[in-house]
């Protein structure tokens, strides 16, 4: 894992007071969109897929599964990821 992900997996840690999650993100679960945000959904993993952004993130993963997968940081981690696949899915479908 580099050191700089590692670094943003602690600062993630800085985001809880006094154990609880502050402003907690509600993110849908794919069975409750609606038709129409089911396509939209898709059609943004598949821009992902085609301008590389799903490779560079699942390499990401994969690159740090022994990393953080059965460690401490697994939690950390994998908030930052979420956040980054969110914010790549805002960024080629905005709405």
């Amino acid at each position: 894992m580099s050191k700089s992900f590692l670094f943003l997996a602690v600062l993630c840690l800085g985001s809880l007071v006094n154990g609880q999650c502050v402003n907690p993100k509600q993110r849908p679960e794919i069975r409750s969109l609606s038709p129409e945000q089911r396509v939209r959904f898709f059609k943004a993993l598949d821009q992902l897929r085609n301008n590389g952004e799903l490779d560079r993130l699942s390499k990401l993963h994969v690159d740090n599964a022994d990393t953080i997968h059965g460690h401490p940081v697994f939690l950390a981690f994998h908030r930052l990821f979420v956040n980054d696949f969110a914010a790549a899915l805002n960024k080629v479908d905005p709405g």
